[in-house]
């Protein structure tokens, strides 16, 4: 493969989105992609440029019933791989665990089984801890005591660890 400096960020295996109808795993590097390929995962597909690579390419998951991430196992790659599930839809998005390895490529040079075994252990984004706008609100009419203030939302002040959602038109930036 070969990537030009300034393309479109775009799939590494883009025919491995059309392989299942109900599921993709998506990996960090192109490497890793080729490594779970020849294991014999053929709905596998890599961002080009890498984790942070994030591009139009996401439309093409939208119809995904589910979609495995499988970063490497990094605070940076399981960052971006949050970041993603976020993007795609969190509902539907899987963390794959890589065992105690770095990354796809690492494990299948020690698992030469295949990395069935671990999409199979997969756990749902969904499974990590998040706050209901009830939660804040309750907690600001406590006066509980805040770690992070924004002029962009008035009189609210977050918590460390708290996310907040916020929407607005599609495709707009």
């Amino acid at each position: 493969y070969t990537g030009e400096a300034g393309a479109e960020a775009w799939l590494f295996n883009e025919e491995g989105v059309d392989d299942n109808p109900n599921a993709v795993l998506v990996v960090e590097g192109e490497f890793d992609c080729m490594a779970v390929w020849q294991s014999g995962v053929k709905n596998v597909v890599a961002p080009s440029g890498g984790a942070q690579s994030f591009g139009i390419w996401l439309e093409k998951l939208s119809d995904k019933k589910r979609v495995y991430i499988a970063f490497d196992n990094d605070t940076a790659g399981k960052e971006a791989g949050f970041k993603m599930a976020e993007r795609i839809g969190i509902e539907k998005c899987h963390e794959v665990l890589w065992d105690g390895v770095k990354d796809a490529n690492e494990y299948l040079l020690k698992h030469p089984e295949g990395v069935s075994p671990l999409i199979k252990k997969a756990k749902p984004f969904t499974s990590r801890q998040f706050k209901s706008l009830g939660d804040i609100i309750g907690t600001l009419r406590k006066n509980e005591k805040a770690d992070i203030e924004s002029s962009f939302i008035p009189k609210v002040k977050f918590k460390n660890g708290w996310m907040a959602v916020i929407s607005g038109k599609s495709n707009v930036g």
